[in-house]
């Protein structure tokens, strides 16, 4: 029934609505607060009458549905294939019967015919599997579009849940936006810098650069963090519905998703100090080479280096190595990078570092011969040297012709076994790898003797604390030979060792 009103008590009646009649709907459905039910304003296709409708009963029964032109096609569409289906069955089911009158016939005209018959079964069947194909194409396309119908309605279902929520949280996504297209360049930058670290002429500059920006994106997104937790806080216990629960939902995301740029950012942090880090202890590493290389071409002791450098101080200033640095004409160092080196050593350098630095040691990485001469077919094999023993580099920028092998004079610091070893082979096997100047610092009380035996003369006692570089060894003190017999008591007559 097509009413005058929204509200169907007191309405007055339009019209009846036939089955399968078309309206046009005129407004949004609307809930009829007396009986609950959905109505829609429409308009009749067939006479232009207006009036409201409802769209379905308490109890299920459903008055309209959507109608398109899609859906008239579709329903002209099934009634054509069920005609379709309906007569192939037909005519199988004649052409079978016939076939079956005339069984019997095996000559005149009706044998003839028979024949004609049995000729038309084919036809039929193809009829019928190109009904199949059709059938199946067409329940295809019906899932097809009402997949994407169904899409499409989640689709503007979502923007509206999306424009609700966003008018509720509008300050708090703009400022996670604001954060989120900064970081967006903040992290391209801080990979590509991360994973070319030493193409770059001044990457502390870069490093620096970038931990400011994360730090001030970091403080944003905190305060951003805040006041999504006000807002949160302040619909909380509220019976939030339609726009507002999405709102919340809302609230709920953008809280994740700062949490996730602030993890991201204190991550990126942590691996830029990381590479910092590196930066510095490679800085390090490369003028404590500089100066050894120095050392070596001076002719100069590392006493006598201290000496010279610390001008009668404890230790070595950071302008005295600058400025030592800066006469070198060949110095490998780039300004940064002495600018790091300097900044860990601002206290200034020991004579326990110069000490080190005026000796390089490796370390065994993997088994390989201490041999007698620089070249590897001449010499011969002094001994094996084992993984993880320290070596003191004597010599080193030597190659041998025949092999094109990098070579090195070292001593094995066990044993005190002098040689020549191959750093790296030619399919790019590494045998050593650069380590620091063995030392040891004690934990407890000892005591250091004149010899390797244990029981030789005390020098001195050495305390907790105290640091020892180590000259030679370790090695194991063989436990001394006690000769001892088997015998028998003449008081009680037992025996034993």
């Amino acid at each position: 029934t097509m009413t005058d009103g929204l509200v169907i008590k007191g309405g007055k009646t339009v019209r009846k609505v036939d089955v399968n009649e078309i309206l046009e709907g005129l407004e949004e459905q609307i809930k009829e607060e007396n009986l609950g039910l959905m109505r829609v304003k429409v308009k009749a296709e067939k006479d232009g009458k207006e009036g409201y409708v409802t769209v379905a009963g308490n109890q299920g029964t459903v008055f309209l549905e959507n109608y398109t032109a899609y859906a008239a096609f579709q329903k002209s569409l099934e009634s054509e294939l069920k005609m379709l289906q309906e007569a192939t069955k037909e005519a199988t089911k004649y052409i079978d019967a016939k076939v079956e009158e005339l069984r019997q016939v095996r000559v005149g005209p009706l044998f003839e015919t028979k024949s004609d018959l049995a000729k038309m079964k084919p036809r039929v069947l193809k009829v019928q599997q190109g009904f199949s194909d059709l059938k199946k194409k067409v329940t295809q396309a019906e899932m097809k579009l009402n997949a994407a119908m169904e899409d499409e309605k989640k689709r503007r279902l979502e923007a509206a849940d999306r424009k609700a929520a966003a008018d509720l949280v509008e300050d708090v996504v703009k400022m996670a936006g604001v954060e989120e297209e900064k970081l967006s360049k903040v992290y391209p930058q801080g990979e590509q810098l991360l994973q070319n670290l030493g193409d770059d002429e001044n990457p502390l500059a870069a490093i620096e650069s970038l931990q400011k920006d994360l730090a001030s994106s970091q403080e944003s997104l905190s305060l951003t963090t805040g006041k999504i937790r006000e807002k949160m806080e302040s619909i909380k216990g509220q019976t939030c519905k339609g726009p507002m629960s999405e709102a919340r939902n809302s609230l709920v995301k953008l809280k994740v998703k700062v949490g996730a740029m602030e993890n991201r950012c204190k991550k990126l942090s942590q691996q830029l100090r990381s590479a910092r880090a590196d930066l510095s202890l490679q800085a390090e590493e490369a003028l404590l080479k500089t100066l050894r290389i120095f050392a070596r071409n001076e002719g100069l002791k590392a006493d006598e280096l201290f000496k010279k450098l610390s001008k009668g101080e404890s230790a070595i200033k950071p302008e005295h190595l600058r400025e030592l640095v800066e006469r070198i004409p060949d110095a490998q160092l780039k300004a940064p990078q002495l600018d790091l080196a300097l900044d860990r050593f601002s206290a200034g350098l020991s004579k326990l570092a110069v000490l080190e630095l005026a000796q390089e040691f490796q370390k065994c990485v993997k088994e390989v011969a201490l041999t007698t001469s620089l070249e590897v077919k001449d010499g011969k094999t002094v001994r094996k040297l084992l993984k993880g023993e320290v070596l003191e580099v004597l010599e080193v920028g030597r190659v041998d012709t025949a092999t094109g092998l990098s070579r090195l004079r070292c001593r094995a610091i066990i044993d005190q076994k002098e040689g020549w070893v191959t750093s790296q082979g030619n399919a790019g096997s590494s045998f050593l790898s650069t380590c620091r100047k063995p030392y040891f610092c004690f934990d407890e009380e000892s005591s250091l003797s004149a010899k390797f035996e244990s029981d030789s003369e005390k020098l001195k006692d050495l305390q907790p604390g105290d640091v020892l570089e180590m000259l030679e060894g370790p090695r194991k003190e063989e436990p001394p030979e006690v000769l001892r017999m088997r015998g028998k008591t003449s008081k009680d007559g037992k025996n034993g060792w």
